[in-house]
């Protein structure tokens, strides 16, 4: 009995500083604005070698290896060796902490699915559930009191709402970005749970996502909240009376955009934008530059630290391509912000099929077809914002697709 208590506590006790450090971790600014300390800014990193070591201590004493585990290891270390003997960084520091940056999604995931799969209770969707409620609270005191607000959290003036054109809302506690994303993926999970096309409550919630994302201006969230109704509702939106209600959806929604936002004229601009380096549109650039590197250093890349990362600053291969002397990468400035961009350009044609095949592997359809629904759901934002974010290496996109793809796998022991 006694042993069955202590279990319990112990389960317990791992759930509550599961869900204090995620919170934590998302909400690294407000603490730092709170406690005027930087020593938040460290949890990333510490969050990422608590579960590392987590992991490596299970993997030692576990009877059975995980097949996932072992394939996670054996791509760090085929990384690392390729980065140490053919890259174009020469610091083993800089070699291990950016491989790591990039595998922080599969390690957020592993470290959620490892403890559902060893009797932990964790109830993944209500910890998003209560870190979506307090990022409304944060949008709220944003909206009652503005630059008292924001010069409580500290905000840069370029980065406030009145500095950028169109733009109504910073995003609370939480970029406006990273926000748009939470809520897309919360949105995505609570909505795969069987809720019929003819739900008045799901078309409401859409609608008022729908006007935050332009609020926000967040292109990309927005293009994915119109895939998903085309994914949840595949097998009835194709009868006439719902493709009528969508293209009357689709071409007003698009009248709206057309007229209050810039982002049809902006989009087509940088799509022009894609395939020159004399361009002054980052993503452009960095796309450029790695089908550039994808051809000359095929099919390995050039190693981590080199390309379209944190610790690519001042990279040899910025040079032999002559835009190390541009402003971006003086200031690196919008140089990671498509992580595709940068797998192609550090690791090559290997690097994407060994992401891929990790994907391949997390890929375990539940019978119920929502569930099949909900990770399909998730693989196309993966895709969209893997060409528009650092969505891998970032540890806030991380943490929150970490928790969409856990929340497929664990169906039965979470409880939406």
């Amino acid at each position: 009995m006694s042993k069955a208590i202590l279990k319990l506590s112990g389960i317990r006790a791992f759930e509550f500083f599961t869900a204090l450090f995620v919170f934590a971790i998302f909400f690294q600014d407000l603490l730092i604005s709170v406690f005027n300390s930087k020593v938040f800014k460290s949890l990333d990193e510490i969050s990422i070698l608590l579960i590392l070591a987590v992991l490596v201590v299970d993997m030692l004493f576990r009877n059975k290896v995980n097949l996932f585990y072992l394939s996670l290891t054996s791509v760090f270390i085929y990384f690392i060796f390729i980065s140490i003997v053919f890259g174009k960084h020469h610091t083993l520091i800089d070699i291990l902490l950016q491989t790591i940056i990039h595998l922080k999604f599969f390690i957020y995931f592993s470290f959620f699915y490892y403890y559902s799969k060893n009797g932990s209770k964790i109830n993944l969707l209500s910890i998003l559930k209560y870190i979506v409620y307090f990022s409304l609270v944060g949008l709220l005191l944003e909206l009652l009191f503005r630059n008292s607000f924001y010069d409580f959290m500290q905000i840069e003036e370029y980065l406030r709402p009145y500095a950028k054109k169109g733009k109504v809302i910073y995003g609370g506690f939480i970029k406006a970005n990273l926000l748009s994303f939470l809520f897309l993926i919360y949105f995505a999970i609570k909505s795969n749970f069987g809720a019929l096309i003819s739900n008045k409550k799901y078309w409401i919630w859409f609608s008022l996502i729908f006007i935050f994302f332009i609020a926000v201006k967040s292109r990309t969230a927005l293009i994915m909240l119109f895939i998903l109704p085309f994914v949840k509702f595949k097998r009835i939106i194709f009868q006439p009376k719902y493709m009528i209600a969508a293209f009357i959806g689709v071409v007003l929604s698009l009248i709206v955009v057309y007229y209050k936002t810039n982002f049809i004229e902006k989009t087509i601009q940088n799509l022009s934008l894609f395939f020159t380096l004399d361009s002054y549109y980052i993503r452009g650039i960095m796309y450029c530059l790695s089908g550039k590197i994808f051809i000359d250093f095929f099919p390995i890349g050039t190693g981590a630290a080199t390309f379209g990362t944190v610790l690519s600053e001042g990279s040899v291969v910025y040079e032999m391509y002559h835009v190390a002397h541009r402003y971006f990468f003086i200031n690196m400035d919008g140089v990671y912000d498509s992580n595709f961009a940068s797998i192609v350009g550090e690791f090559g044609f290997i690097g994407v099929l060994l992401f891929l095949s990790l994907f391949f592997m997390m890929k375990k359809f539940p019978a119920e077809v929502y569930h099949k629904n909900l990770f399909i759901t998730l693989n196309w934002i993966t895709i969209f914002y893997c060409l528009t974010t650092p969505l891998f290496m970032n540890s806030f996109f991380a943490l929150v697709l970490a928790f969409g793809y856990a929340h497929v796998h664990n169906i039965k022991t979470i409880t939406p």
